[in-house]
């Protein structure tokens, strides 16, 4: 419904201009009626807006120039934060999930949480173990523009176990905080046995032959024929 402005024991004419943060003039607001009798207590409404678009979320300034019968002026100013939006984390993802950053062998040493702001908010980014201990900040009440960004763990000095990242966003103009969590796996260690596959046939006419075997849970198993994978 917009927001209203109260003028105090006035008598005269009066207007409430408002000004966008880099002292841009955006409109001039009258108050009804324009000659004010009496002391009263007038108002004068912001909003609705016809073109929301000319009024991007922020911090506008009014200033209340009011005149009083033979031409004195009196000047009062104050501050009105516009939030048309909730602030939200629209996505967030690690990759990759899971980290093996102890050897340091080009491979899964560490992973990129991407995340995606719906408006610019400052944003906190840490990681937990599994008993909710902090073990590190990668983000540290950053301001952010809306859109695409990410940040990076390696995972260093960690051990082996489930770790949680939490993502903590303030809008930086009403200090509304959202959170987002996801988990990251950290596995330093080679399976304990190493895969081993089922016997294959010397000779064969089919077209497609059937590969089995065995693995730890969770390994990856990559099957060569001569050079190629």
């Amino acid at each position: 419904d917009g927001d209203s402005i109260t003028l105090e024991w006035f008598t005269g004419n009066a207007v409430v201009k408002i000004y966008s943060s880099n002292g841009t003039h955006k409109k001039t607001l009258n108050t009804s009626p324009i000659y004010i009798g009496d002391r009263k207590n007038y108002h004068v409404r912001w909003g609705p807006f016809e073109k929301p678009d000319d009024f991007p979320d922020g911090v506008y300034t009014y200033r209340i120039l009011a005149e009083d019968g033979t031409g004195n002026v009196s000047q009062r100013s104050g501050q009105i934060i516009l939030s048309n939006s909730t602030i939200e984390i629209l996505e967030h993802k690690p990759t990759p999930d899971r980290i093996s950053p102890e050897n340091q062998d080009g491979q899964y040493d560490e992973t990129s949480i991407s995340y995606n702001l719906s408006k610019t908010g400052i944003v906190t980014i840490k990681i937990f173990d599994s008993n909710d201990q902090l073990i590190k900040t990668l983000v540290e009440g950053k301001l952010q523009e809306a859109g695409a960004h990410s940040a990076t763990w390696d995972g260093a000095l960690s051990k082996d176990g489930l770790y949680t990242y939490v993502i903590t966003v303030m809008d930086s103009l009403t200090s509304e905080t959202v959170k987002a969590s996801g988990s990251i796996f950290v596995d330093n260690q080679p399976p304990e046995k190493a895969p081993r596959l089922n016997p294959l046939p010397l000779y064969t006419n089919k077209d497609l032959i059937t590969i089995s075997g065995t693995a730890e849970a969770g390994a990856t198993v990559q099957i060569y024929v001569g050079d190629n994978l």
